[in-house]
Order: C-alpha cells, then structure tokens, then sequence
C-alpha cells in the first residue's frame, strides 16, 4: 500500500500488520476499533484524521504530517 492516496475514508474494525504503508496519505479520515501493528506510514500524511478506540503497537509515523489529527496521545 506504498504511496496509496484517500479523503474520507472510513476504516472499521481493520487490521494493519506488518503493513507498509510509506508515503500513504489518508487525509479527513476516521479509524475505528483498528489494529494498527508493526506499520510504517513515513513521510505521509494523516492530516485531519481521527481515530477512536484503535490499538497502535510499534507505528512509525515519523515524517508523517499530523495536523488536526484526533485521538492520537
């Protein structure tokens, strides 16, 4: 899913694992009840995003642009 680009997209109850997701950007969109496990979003953007009771193990989200993003601690 390297580079994969989206808007408003909304992922319920997925699993991210091992998942490579480099350069991706999701921008305005909603995670809910996810899985995100040992994944890389590098150097992409979550801008305007939000996410809701997720569970995020080993993320890289360095480089990741991270503005209005919701629910991240």
């Amino acid at each position: 899913m390297t580079g994969v680009r989206g808007r408003h997209i909304r992922f319920e109850r997925c699993t991210f694992e091992n998942t490579n997701l480099r350069k991706a950007s999701f921008y305005d969109s909603t995670f809910v009840d996810c899985k995100l496990i040992n994944c890389t979003i590098r150097s992409g953007s979550l801008a305007g995003s939000s996410f809701d009771n997720c569970e995020m193990n080993d993320f890289d989200l360095s480089k990741t642009v991270m503005a209005r993003v919701k629910g991240l601690e």
